[in-house]
């Protein structure tokens, strides 16, 4: 068994049980099926009493709470365990010492309370999305879908085919301007101004009978690849578009038309970043939840006026108690907020000080989305405080053990580090 906090879910079995409950819940299995088959795939290796079963008592508690399918007995054994101790004396038996002890009593009880106040509403079961296929369109394809501003034109600019454990994604530009039916064939595209500049996924892209091909544009063969050429930091993180922004409004793209993009005429400088507060990015969507919409009472130096701290220290308290789906939807929209949106070096220091607190969260995709965040923040914030050694400490432990996706992702930030700090690094 293997275990890193007092919390009841910081232990490998605790997760594995649950996270094989939620699975199979969401294939749609009855929670009454899920829950024997797991308690008698664990009582042919264990005794009914064995320490070892805590954990999985436990995760089995709190799944039934989550699906409003609650098992008398698991409560039963649950409230004995606690009661009598036996999980404190487990944990002694580790190694644990006293602080660590009235811990885990602490968090046990807080547990046991939180199963005693049923959900309003079963958890929803999320089944594996109906994949689809990109549609069979050519770089310059020029197509025309109905918006609620009037006839949109997009143009398909590239097909990006990433690394084998990354879906193919369609490079498209939309122009700003919608347009009436009849203006549709006598409008030069290569003259309107361009809207959004975005790759979509399949299951994110104009379902096919939404859209109608109008003409051809020409665009240059890699046309992606010369706009971002490799090494260009962060492309594959933010410009990964929703089938929301079809229907948006947009700001003209730093008045960029699309024959100067076509003909490599950009304004000198051009970036993404220069463009993301103007032009819609799935990575560059404002996250509301933790910042304050009043005026700032300082610009530069004072207290902490960007983040909403209580709302933020009543989501932290939440670690090891009640980490829930909800809960880390909260978590990654904070993390990615304090990444970006410090304005002064107080605000960047206390930032910068909950991040490498959540980097040590057991969880490894909360530790890669502290680990993008401190990207961004050196990328956003020049003057933010970062240490190089703590930093590059966290990078190595997540490469260690990340799997294939998460170090090409890890790569991405050390990338950033390296171009926005200097930083240089030496893979374990």
């Amino acid at each position: 068994m293997g275990c890193w906090g007092m919390g009841l879910n910081q232990s490998d079995e605790y997760c594995e049980v649950y996270e094989n409950f939620m699975e199979s819940y969401d294939e749609g299995r009855a929670v009454a099926e899920i829950r024997e088959e797991i308690l008698s795939k664990h009582l042919k290796e264990f005794d009914k009493d064995d320490p070892i079963l805590h954990d999985v008592y436990f995760a089995l508690a709190k799944a039934g709470w989550m699906c409003c399918d609650q098992s008398s007995e698991i409560l039963e054994r649950l409230k004995a365990i606690i009661e009598s101790g036996a999980n404190l004396d487990f944990y002694r038996e580790l190694g644990a010492d006293d602080r660590d002890l009235a811990l885990r009593q602490k968090k046990l009880r807080a547990f046991w309370d939180s199963l005693q106040t049923p959900r309003a509403k079963p958890r929803k079961r999320h089944p594996a999305p109906r994949e689809r296929e990109l549609p069979d369109l050519d770089a310059g394809d020029m197509l025309a879908y109905k918006a609620p501003q009037g006839q949109r034109i997009l143009i398909v600019l590239d097909r990006i085919g990433w690394p084998a454990f990354f879906e193919d994604q369609l490079f498209c530009c939309v122009l700003k301007r919608a347009f009436v039916r009849q203006e549709l064939s006598t409008m030069d595209p290569l003259r309107e101004k361009i809207g959004l500049i975005s790759s979509f996924y399949a299951r994110e892209f104009l379902a096919p009978s939404s859209y109608r091909r109008i003409g051809t544009v020409s665009v240059p063969e890699g046309f992606y690849a010369k706009l971002y050429p490799p090494g260009w930091n962060g492309q594959m993180l933010l410009l990964e578009g929703s089938k929301k922004d079809f229907q948006k409004e947009f700001a003209p793209l730093e008045e960029l038309e699309l024959g100067q993009l076509l003909a490599g005429k950009a304004p000198e400088g051009l970036s993404l970043y220069s463009r993301a507060s103007k032009v819609t990015f799935r990575g560059s969507r404002v996250v509301q939840d933790y910042i304050k919409t009043e005026p700032r009472e300082k610009k530069d130096t004072g207290p902490v006026n960007s983040f909403e701290t209580e709302k933020i220290d009543r989501l932290l308290a939440r670690i090891g108690v009640d980490e829930d789906e909800s809960f880390y939807q909260d978590l990654d929209k904070l993390i990615y907020s304090l990444g970006r949106d410090a304005k002064n070096q107080v605000e960047l220091r206390y930032a910068y000080g909950l991040l490498m607190e959540l980097s040590q969260h057991p969880k490894s995709s909360v530790r890669m989305a502290v680990l993008r965040a401190l990207g961004l923040m050196a990328r956003l914030h020049e003057k933010a405080p970062l240490s190089e050694k703590e930093i590059k400490d966290r990078i190595y432990a997540q490469w260690r053990q990340g799997d294939p996706v998460e170090r090409t992702l890890l790569k991405i930030i050390m990338e950033d580090l390296r171009q926005s700090r200097g930083w240089q690094f030496v893979l374990p």
